[in-house]
C-alpha cells in the first residue's frame, strides 16, 4: 500500500537546473515553508559576495521593482519599514543571474544583479522568462499602476521612502545598460 507521501517522494525530479516536487521548484517550496536558510547554505561564498556587492552598488534596491531589499537583518528591515515577517521575506535580496546559468551565464559581477525574492521568483515562473530589460519594464509598469507587490506593500514602502526623503539611486538602471554594452 502506497501513501500520499510515497507518491510525493517519487515525484521529486530534476527539471532543468532545479529539483522539483511535482511542478513546484524546490527553491519555491523552501521559501514558502520558511526553510530558505537551506537554500542560502547551497550558495557558494563567491556568489554570496557577488550578491552583496551588487546590492551595495544598487543602494540595496531591487533591480526590477526598485523597492528596498535586505540581506542579513530582517528584523531591522521590518522595524524600519513597518512590515510583517511575510512581507519582509518578499523583499529578501537574491542573486539574479541576468543571463541564466543554463543559457551560459556565469557567477560573475557583470552577470549578477540584486533582486528581491518576489521579482526573482516571478521572472522565473514563466515558461519562457522575459529578458532582464523587458522584465524590468514590465515590473515598472505594474509598480506604477500599484499592481505589483501583494496588497498595498509597494504603496506603503513608497510612503516610508518619501517620508524619510531617501534619494533614489541613479545607478539602478545602469547595471542593465552596462550589461548590454558588454554583449
Amino acid at each position: 500500500m502506497t501513501t500520499a507521501r510515497d507518491e510525493q517522494s517519487r515525484d521529486v525530479h530534476a527539471h532543468g537546473r532545479w529539483y522539483c516536487i511535482g511542478q513546484r521548484p524546490l527553491r519555491t517550496i523552501l521559501w514558502r515553508t520558511g526553510l530558505q536558510h537551506l537554500l542560502e547554505s547551497l550558495m557558494t561564498s563567491k556568489l554570496i559576495r557577488i550578491r552583496a556587492h551588487a546590492a551595495l552598488a544598487q543602494s540595496h534596491r531591487c533591480i526590477y521593482c526598485r523597492m528596498p531589499i535586505w540581506e542579513k537583518d530582517s528584523k531591522q528591515f521590518m522595524r524600519q519599514f513597518d512590515l510583517t515577517h511575510r512581507e519582509a521575506e518578499l523583499l529578501r535580496c537574491t542573486a539574479e543571474h541576468l543571463q541564466a546559468k543554463q543559457d551560459g551565464g556565469r557567477d560573475s559581477r557583470s552577470n549578477i544583479a540584486a533582486a528581491c525574492w518576489y521579482c526573482n521568483s516571478r521572472r522565473h515562473q514563466a515558461h519562457a522568462p522575459l529578458d532582464p530589460d523587458d522584465f524590468a519594464a514590465h515590473v515598472q509598469r505594474r509598480v506604477n499602476k500599484g499592481a505589483w507587490l501583494p496588497g498595498s506593500l509597494a504603496t506603503r514602502l513608497q510612503a516610508h521612502i518619501n517620508a524619510s526623503s531617501s534619494p533614489q539611486s541613479p545607478n539602478l538602471g545602469k547595471r542593465l545598460q552596462n550589461r548590454q554594452q558588454l554583449n
